[in-house]
């Protein structure tokens, strides 16, 4: 084969390489959440990290989409159960 077809191959094989990964039905794509399964992961999490860790992590007052009343809103875990340490929260 000529040197200009190999390199049309492998630019052709690279795109379609590229427009497989970026639309693959098959690889699961992070949504929003609903609120009871976000309330049940933040209590997960701060359970585990505050039997490890002296504090909850910065994060923990970070914002994450989730669906409330079927609309999507930007909830923190600190807003979700409403505090801000391991004790505030129960978790000691």
């Amino acid at each position: 084969m000529e040197k200009n077809t190999l390199i049309a191959l492998a630019i052709v094989f690279v795109v379609v390489f590229v427009l497989l990964v970026l639309f693959n039905p098959f690889i699961p794509r992070a949504g929003p959440v609903d609120i009871k399964n976000f309330r049940l992961l933040c209590q997960e999490f701060g359970k585990k990290t505050c039997d490890t860790e002296a504090k909850l992590p910065d994060y923990w007052e970070k914002s994450s989409e989730v669906i409330e009343n079927g609309k999507s809103v930007k909830k923190s875990c600190a807003d979700v159960l409403k505090c801000k340490s391991c004790n505030e929260c129960g978790f000691w």
